[in-house]
């Protein structure tokens, strides 16, 4: 029982200082001119709803409520966040995609540098997390492992066909790899000499970005 007790008080003291370091993020975050950018909105958005979850753990350790209400404060709680990476994630999807031109090549499902993280994350991360899962049940008796390994499962098998169809798409060739270069750089001849054209450039894929690329293309071309 002391055993119980000491977790206890160590566990609410953990939970404290997560609350206050998790709320310090928008707090601080407030004070910047987030409101500026869609990015900066969607951070400030995400800030929150994982300090509201946070805010929400430490008011289930100190006051126990009734369960009926911790399911919907839970319902509350994990709906926002679900909301609140999910725009973020459709944001950095397509800042990382730009729109192409409808005459322009075709992009690949996956960049390489993005396939290979999913694929050692479907090859080796989440089969190991699903077997450590599994053994150290059978030790400390976690609850639900028919559920967690199943889980684990489905979204291994999901990641895998993914992987499989990009890797199908892309031996076929019937996508193209994206161009290595941002922009393409013209030498046109004009009248007092020649002159540089900058063309086929996307300013939305400029924004994350550190330096520009571009194709130079000879008079002749």
């Amino acid at each position: 029982m002391n055993d119980i007790t000491f977790l206890r008080s160590v566990v609410v003291v953990v939970a404290i200082l997560t609350a206050i370091c998790v709320n310090a993020v928008p707090i601080i975050y407030a004070s910047s001119p987030w409101r500026s950018r869609l990015l900066g909105r969607l951070f400030m958005y995400q800030a929150a709803a994982l300090a509201f979850a946070i805010d929400i753990s430490v008011f289930f350790i100190l006051l126990r409520p009734d369960i009926k209400i911790r399911y919907w404060i839970s319902i509350i709680e994990m709906s926002l966040i679900a909301a609140a990476n999910l725009s973020m994630a459709l944001r950095m999807w397509r800042m990382q995609r730009p729109k192409n031109d409808k005459k322009g090549p075709k992009r690949v499902l996956f960049t390489n540098a993005v396939y290979n993280k999913l694929k050692f994350v479907a090859l080796v991360l989440l089969p190991a997390l699903s077997a450590a899962y599994f053994g150290l049940a059978q030790i400390w008796h976690f609850p639900n492992v028919p559920e967690v390994m199943g889980t684990i499962a489905v979204i291994d098998t999901l990641l895998g066909t993914l992987l499989g169809i990009s890797t199908k798409t892309y031996n076929a060739g019937q996508l193209e790899q994206p161009k290595q270069y941002d922009g393409v750089i013209s030498v046109e001849p004009g009248e007092s000499g020649s002159q540089l054209r900058l063309r086929d450039i996307n300013p939305r894929s400029l924004e994350t970005k550190n330096e520009l690329v571009l194709k130079v293309v000879p008079p002749s071309s």
